[in-house]
């Protein structure tokens, strides 16, 4: 069961920091001063495939950690 706490704490890590990001958008986008003399609005969010590859790359972590942990724990 403490694999199943490890990937759902860092699950539930990346959507909080996902949240963090799309709120920070649309309070505040990023300004980027440009070679000309526009400046450039930065957005943290890339867009729908970027989103779901950081929840996904999180969830393996997760899957890595718990995998650490359950060997270390058997070791024991």
């Amino acid at each position: 069961k403490k694999w199943l706490i490890i990937i759902s704490l860092v699950a539930l890590e990346g959507v909080l920091w996902e949240t963090i990001e799309f709120t920070g958008d649309k309070l505040k986008p990023i300004v980027l001063p440009s070679e000309s003399s526009e400046y450039l609005l930065q957005s943290a969010q890339l867009g729908n495939s970027d989103t779901m590859g950081d929840l996904l790359t999180n969830l393996l972590g997760g899957i890595v950690i718990a995998s650490i942990a359950i060997k270390k724990n058997k070791d024991k």
